[in-house]
């Protein structure tokens, strides 16, 4: 039994100093993995890759500033243009007829036969011109009722046309859809080249 306890001690205190004096030597002795330097990622081997590309400067418009070659599109411009059936870059009254009644059935939520107020506005925001004219009651509400019927919304809508047209014209053309955002005309060299004097929508 002493000799048990005895030898039994001894392995105790062997394993407590090879803990204490090998150990540490052993971990010094292991080579550690480098640090230093920097790893390249994905993203930077990428950009590395990418080429070099030049952004056109940020062009400023307001007043004072260079407009010549700014265009905006008139109300009712996007409308006009889904109208061109036979993409002839222009839109003729028929072609203003046949959509109406189409586009008259979207604004008409309620299958009511009329347009309110609120559904010609709702209507008017959905086709990009929530403020303009396609908004306005009086575009197409000829007899003030305030309801607008199959009827008067076509006469609106071509009335809106014809506004947007010379008066030799029969057809919109696309390029009458837009105007120059300080409000003037076109200038002599436009005048020249333009198959077409632009001019801003009439109120």
């Amino acid at each position: 039994m002493k000799r048990t306890l005895k030898t039994s001690l001894s392995k105790a205190s062997f394993a407590f100093l090879f803990s204490l004096f090998c150990l540490p030597a052993i971990a010094q002795s292991d080579p550690q993995p480098e640090t230093t330097g920097t790893i390249p990622t994905d993203l930077e081997e990428t950009s590395a890759e990418a080429p070099t590309m030049e952004l056109l400067p940020q062009r400023i418009v307001g007043r004072g500033q260079d407009l010549r070659g700014i265009r905006v599109a008139k109300p009712g411009a996007l409308l006009f243009a889904s109208f061109d059936d036979d993409h002839s870059l222009s839109i003729s009254f028929a072609e203003i007829d046949a959509n109406a009644v189409s586009a008259f059935a979207r604004a008409d939520v309620n299958q009511s036969g009329t347009l309110s107020i609120f559904e010609q506005q709702d209507w008017a925001a959905a086709v990009g011109s929530y403020d303009g004219p396609l908004a306005n009651t009086m575009t197409f509400d000829s007899n003030i009722d305030r309801q607008v019927t199959q009827e008067e919304f076509t006469a609106g809508l071509k009335r809106l046309a014809k506004s947007y047209m010379r008066t030799d014209e029969t057809e919109i053309q696309f390029a009458s859809l837009l105007f120059k955002p300080n409000g003037k005309d076109a200038d002599k060299r436009d005048n020249e080249d333009a198959p077409q004097r632009l001019s801003s929508p009439k109120s």
